[in-house]
């Protein structure tokens, strides 16, 4: 990551359910291309949370806020308006705290993402990017 006023922190957390499809080197990874993502479209000092979740947590979230049964492939989660977002393209100032500048969260089924492709870390990287591009487009 770049200096002060250039970074991009992305938080990811594994749920204990999904561990064994998931190494160190698959997190880092992950962690890396979704802040190199966030810097390639110009979001600077933003923090962004993925979860690499199994069916039953992100069955629960798609049924609670999106009112669809059933499992799916990857839920994103806006923290941001517009109007924030325009603001974002330009690194913070000493005086506002990363903090406040929350993206969202970006939830993966791995179970859902296994079962649809042969490369669990490829298609997890993807889910990452498009979760990334709705956030992004608030």
């Amino acid at each position: 990551m770049s200096g002060i006023g250039e970074r991009a922190d992305v938080l990811l957390r594994v749920e204990p359910e999904v561990r064994r499809y998931v190494d160190r080197a698959l997190t880092r990874r992950l962690q890396r291309r979704a802040a190199r993502m966030l810097r390639a479209v110009g979001l600077y000092d933003v923090e962004l949370s993925v979860l690499l979740a199994g069916d039953d947590t992100v069955s629960s979230l798609n049924e609670d806020y999106r009112g669809k049964r059933g499992t799916t492939d990857v839920l994103s989660f806006g923290q941001a308006d517009s109007d924030e977002l325009a603001q974002w393209h330009q690194p913070a100032r000493r005086s506002q705290p990363m903090l406040e500048r929350v993206l969202g969260d970006i939830v993966i089924s791995l179970p859902v993402v296994k079962k649809r492709t042969r490369g669990a870390a490829r298609r997890a990287q993807f889910s990452v990017r498009a979760a990334m591009a709705r956030l992004a487009a608030a």
